[in-house]
């Protein structure tokens, strides 16, 4: 037990130190465009979302989890179930002619005067054959019809109402939607112009755009070069082209953008709003990309950009890289005077020497404000913004599209859209943009690109830990795992395990996400039960070990039930040195030499075994240990190897019990070797050092100490006393309600000058004779009047007792002591009492 106990200082770090390298590996092994275990916290946090936002509204809870603000700067226009009934279906009726918009701009406009107003819808053009039809690419898409081409809608218009149908024309009608769609557009376009043209107001209008993602081969469309260089032959020119440039006006350039991957992945097209409001919007991209399980928790804020063209004025071929702002850091950037189409024409990137717009791949998106102030935005290795999603939808400052209207002009829609980011989304019941994020399982999908204007305004973001900060927290668990398991015992390491998989899961990780912190909770999880159950399997296959090792050490030397004890609970006692109390145990036959001289080498060990095996068997049957046999001497113990509390009691019955045996054996011993056994039997208890004693190539496990030397002494001092078993004065204190005994002297042992009582053992409680009882109380009185010195007295009483049982032994010889005292005076002035001395 003590080199296991060694071992495992070394054994059990390993085991852990294995468990933290898998779990690291697993840290760092891709899944997909994210971590493995980042697909497993995941939900985690969306629940620590949850309870958040649930706790922090709770007054008891205010002084100990941090309450995350929502931007009083933005509010939701929502094209809502009640919109939807004041106005119609959207998509159908007057939302094709968009007469809501070009209303609701005029009333903006006039009354409300948001600061930004932005349309997380793409306000596409309804038949869009320009990016559906490729043998339409080519034709003229600036908004303007050949004469040729009107006459025919007009004439096919008055067809329609004018003659009796008796068929539906699909063209005629493909062809009013055509110009239906248009003219809203027109209608729009000429709204926005007011917007962008009059100094007199300051909002700005920023319409959504999706751009196609390169991983996705259906979406692998590249852009037309119409829509690079314009249609003009004649002056093809970057700044003509069709849609590019009003991209490139957003835009920001590349050479700001530090540590980008060479493997980055760039877009390669966009699906754009209607070309006929290009001239009047900033364009901003509304992809939201969903993690594994179609929930949303991130949010790109930059993409990349790209596109190839041939040189107009040479062979060569001309490549194009930028990236590009969400329609949420957009908002932001016009929402802080940022103005990145000035920017672009002006070419003035930089203040004060630094630049306004810096990205620091893979960690912060940098703003620098002409206050001062500068933001750093943190962004992950694919420019995501991980969401702080502090409210549902419904948390947000909110009002009806129907109602931005001149009968609605009242103060609370002007507080809560003058001077604001008004953001117009869809949030009716039905609607297709909608989808699961960490608080709502169905929510719109604005809720995500206002969240994300909500925490750059606030700038409280929640900061995944970097991944060797991550590591570091996977080190510091298992240092702590490793000093549990090995100062502690499995139960209580089971116990630790517990405890700090919910220290840790559900106080400390989410106690750090309320300060806006993500702590990985897999990966500490996996490591605390692979340590764990490597420490646990490890200890089975060590106790397994040490089980044999003891069944191999004690299967001859105790009772089964205690070697099955033993073995299934090792803890209860130790192998190694340590002090125990126990009572020990020393037999001898006597006159054995004489025995053996006397019978044959084969007869002697006959005889020596059928003494020794009912002996051995009374005492593993009482739960003593044979610590060895010299001969046909035997030495035991109680109380060792494992504790003991009657271990007194228990080799005094044992003690009994052999002599009781052995007076059945005598009469066959005699009969079959001729010899006459007598066995003279010596306990002693007290505290010894007990353990596994040897070489490194023998060793056995036994008792050392003055008590054991003294109960090696009683056994020969039986002889001067005539008796066949004698304890000493521990014993007997320890024993004494479970056994008979008589005070036999006072000796001193060798090397001791101290005198101690001896005990005659006579029976167990309550099983001695009335006659053998007067016994002892004649010899207890005749020894006390013995060490008075009153000689007549004493034998006088020696004498009752040896009348009643006259071979009595201690009678016989205290009796033969007292006479030899009578004949040798004692010193003069001597007061004091005969006390013998041991032989041994």
């Amino acid at each position: 037990m003590q080199d296991r106990k060694k071992q495992k200082y070394y054994i059990i770090p390993s085991l852990i130190t294995g468990a933290l390298l898998i779990v690291i590996f697993l840290a760092n092994l891709e899944a997909g465009d994210t971590k493995l275990l980042y697909r497993f916290d995941a939900p985690i946090h969306d629940r620590f979302f949850r309870l958040r936002n649930y706790v922090t509204e709770r007054s008891v809870f205010k002084y100990l989890f941090k309450k995350q603000p929502i931007s009083q700067d933005i509010t939701l226009v929502g094209i809502d179930d009640y919109t939807i009934e004041k106005l119609g279906l959207y998509g159908r009726g007057q939302w094709v002619t968009r007469k809501p918009f070009v209303k609701q701009l005029e009333f903006a406009q006039k009354f409300f005067k948001p600061a930004i107003l932005a349309y997380d819808i793409i306000l596409a053009e309804i038949s869009d054959d320009r990016r559906d039809d490729d043998d339409k690419i080519n034709n003229n898409y600036d908004g303007e019809k050949s004469k040729e081409d009107l006459l025919k809608i007009l004439q096919s218009i008055r067809k329609f109402y004018n003659e009796e149908i008796t068929e539906i024309d699909i063209d005629t009608l493909d062809n009013i939607t055509k110009l239906i769609n248009e003219q809203g557009d027109i209608n729009l376009a000429l709204m926005l112009s007011l917007y962008s043209n009059a100094e007199s107001i300051d909002t700005k209008i920023i319409a959504a755009y999706d751009f196609r993602h390169p991983d996705k081969a259906e979406e692998s469309r590249t852009w037309d070069i119409k829509d690079i260089l314009g249609n003009d032959d004649d002056d093809l020119s970057e700044d003509n082209g069709r849609e590019l440039p009003y991209l490139r006006d957003v835009s920001i350039p590349i050479k700001y953008v530090h540590d980008l991957p060479l493997d980055y992945k760039f877009s390669h097209y966009a699906t754009m709003p209607s070309y006929t409001l290009l001239d009047y919007v900033k364009l901003g991209y509304i992809n939201v990309p969903r993690d594994e399980g179609g929930v949303v928790r991130r949010v790109p804020l930059i993409f990349g950009m790209e596109y190839e063209f041939p040189d107009p004025h040479s062979a060569s071929r001309i490549k194009r890289q930028f990236f590009l702002p969400s329609i949420s850091l957009l908002s932001c950037l016009y929402y802080w005077g940022i103005d990145l189409h000035q920017m672009n024409r002006d070419d003035a990137f930089t203040i004060n020497g630094k630049p306004i717009i810096e990205i620091e791949w893979g960690k912060y998106l940098r703003i620098r404000k002409s206050s001062g102030e500068t933001i750093e935005i943190p962004i992950d290795e694919s420019g995501n913004l991980f969401l702080d999603f502090v409210s549902r939808v419904q948390g947000f400052k909110s009002i009806h599209f129907a109602d931005v209207g001149p009968h609605k002009a009242n103060e609370k829609g002007i507080e809560i859209l003058k001077d604001k980011i008004a953001m117009v989304g869809i949030t009716s019941t039905g609607a297709s943009d909608v989808g699961a994020c960490p608080v709502d399982d169905n929510t719109p999908f604005v809720l995500i690109h206002m969240t994300a204007i909500s925490n750059i305004l606030t700038q409280t973001f929640i900061k995944p830990l970097p991944q060797n900060e991550s590591t570091s927290i996977l080190i510091i668990l298992a240092i702590l795992s490793a000093m549990a398991a090995t100062c502690l015992r499995p139960l209580k390491f089971s116990y630790y395990t517990l405890i700090s998989m919910v220290i840790y899961g559900l106080i400390v990780s989410f106690y750090v996400f309320t300060h806006n912190y993500l702590f990985p909770v897999t990966g500490p999880f996996i490591l605390i039960s692979l340590s764990y159950f490597s420490v646990i399997i490890y200890y089975y296959i060590a106790e397994e070990k040490e089980k044999k090792k003891i069944s191999g050490m004690f299967s001859t030397m105790v009772s089964q039930d205690v070697l099955q004890y033993l073995t299934e609970n090792p803890e209860t006692f130790s192998l190694a040195g340590r002090r125990a109390d126990a009572t020990m145990f020393f037999s001898d036959v006597a006159g054995f030499t004489t025995i053996s001289e006397k019978l044959t080498p084969e007869k002697l060990v006959e005889l020596l075994n059928l003494y020794l095996s009912p002996m051995t068997e009374i005492i593993m049957d009482s739960h003593g240990f044979v610590d060895k046999y010299e001969g046909d001497a035997i030495m035991a113990e109680w109380g060792v190897p494992y504790p003991m509390e009657n271990h007194a009691t228990a080799a005094c019955w044992a003690a009994l019990d052999q002599q009781a045996k052995l007076s059945e054996l005598v009469d066959g011993f005699n009969r079959d070797f001729d010899v006459d056994l007598t066995v003279r039997m010596g306990l002693n208890s007290g505290s010894v050092s007990a353990g596994n004693m040897g070489s490194d190539k023998h060793f056995s496990f036994t008792v050392m100490g003055d008590a054991v030397n003294q109960a090696a002494r009683f056994e020969p001092a039986n002889k001067d006393y005539d008796t066949d078993i004698m304890i000493g004065q521990s014993t007997y204190e320890l024993a004494k309600d479970d056994i008979e005994a008589r005070l036999l002297d006072k000796i001193v042992v060798k090397g001791k000058t101290v005198p101690i009582q001896i005990y005659e053992l006579v029976a167990k409680k309550g099983e001695i004779s009335k006659k053998k009882l007067k016994v002892l109380e004649l010899y207890d009185k005749g020894l006390y009047l013995h060490w008075e010195r009153k000689w007549n007295e004493a034998i006088e009483c020696l004498d009752k007792a040896l009348s009643l049982i006259e071979d009595d032994g201690p009678s016989k010889k205290m009796r033969e002591r007292i006479k030899g005292y009578k004949e040798i005076p004692p010193p003069e002035n001597w007061q004091g009492e005969y006390v013998r001395t041991s032989k041994d």
